[in-house]
């Protein structure tokens, strides 16, 4: 029996399902490792409920892109940290990680809360994430560069528990700002505008 136990788990089968059982176990445990000390406020998500849907089918035209997550609120206030945290990763698109660090957080009630701060290393910007009731609407602007671009960025709860993070497209603001700054006339000044009603010359009679 020792001898047919011991063909067996020499047998190349045996061998390579072990193989694949320790390679799938490791995967199985980085990834809840990963998950466990992932510090980013959301996990991404392609899932969205109808419900949603048909919200997001309403014409946006000033956002640039967006795309759905899963908020981790316990990266902005925990047990650990009922003052709120001191660092938030900003996990905003796969080209956009930002590193939020606090300024204060001001408390309505223990549901209730706006976290300030700002983008380290970035010349200027601003953060501002309001939560209600497990849901959290934000604002974020960055600009990197003297006479550089301002991102702006939106946090948005959306029914079905999810959250949409956008993009917003400045252009459109602006091409707006340009329109609306445009005068509907163009006023004519001629020289004679200070000049008396009867400007007639004196003939000297």
């Amino acid at each position: 029996m020792k001898n047919l136990a011991s063909l067996r788990l020499n047998h190349p089968w045996i061998k390579a399902s072990n193989i694949l059982f320790i390679i799938n176990w490791l995967f199985i445990n980085i990834a809840l490792a990963n998950n466990l000390t992932s510090n980013n406020l959301f996990t991404w998500t392609t899932t969205i409920p109808d419900i949603a849907l048909q919200q997001l089918s309403l014409p946006q035209q000033e956002i640039k892109r967006s795309h759905f997550g899963h908020l981790h609120l316990d990266q902005i206030v925990s047990i650990s940290s009922p003052d709120g945290a001191e660092q938030i990763t900003l996990n905003l698109f796969s080209d956009v990680l930002l590193t939020a660090v606090k300024d204060r957080l001001e408390r309505r009630s223990l549901t209730s809360y706006s976290w300030f701060g700002h983008i380290a290393n970035a010349l200027q910007s601003q953060v501002i994430l309001t939560i209600e009731q497990g849901g959290i609407a934000g604002n974020i602007t960055v600009q990197n560069e003297p006479y550089g671009a301002v991102e702006i960025y939106q946090i948005r709860p959306i029914p079905g528990g999810l959250h949409e993070i956008r993009q917003i497209d400045q252009s459109i603001f602006q091409e707006k700002d340009n329109i609306e700054g445009k005068p509907d006339y163009i006023p004519v000044i001629t020289h004679d505008v200070d000049l008396p009603p009867n400007n007639q010359a004196d003939d000297g009679s």
